[in-house]
């Protein structure tokens, strides 16, 4: 009986293992990510609309543009949390 529990303790340790790594290398960064992609497409949505206000834009539009820049927030911040991940290893 006490090796199978023993087992069943190594098992369980494993798996979170598995799970923190997946948490630090994939969920994190991702997280991150997506705010930095919230961040940058809200400062973009408020600066047109502000243009939009003072009469300096005739329209207002968000424009395919406005996503693949706020694409880069996304990039840039899971980059700079997988960084960090990396070097907490090294």
């Amino acid at each position: 009986m006490k090796s199978l529990i023993f087992e069943h303790n190594t098992i369980n340790l494993k798996e979170t293992k598995l799970v923190k790594m997946l948490n630090s290398y994939v969920v994190y960064p991702l997280k991150f990510g997506l705010y930095g992609f919230a961040s940058f497409f809200t400062v973009l949505i408020v600066i047109k609309a502000l243009m939009y206000l003072t009469g300096s834009e005739k329209i207002f539009v968000i424009n395919l543009d406005d996503v693949l820049l706020s694409f880069l927030g996304f990039v840039s911040l899971f980059v700079v949390r997988i960084i960090q991940n990396l070097k907490r290893v090294v």
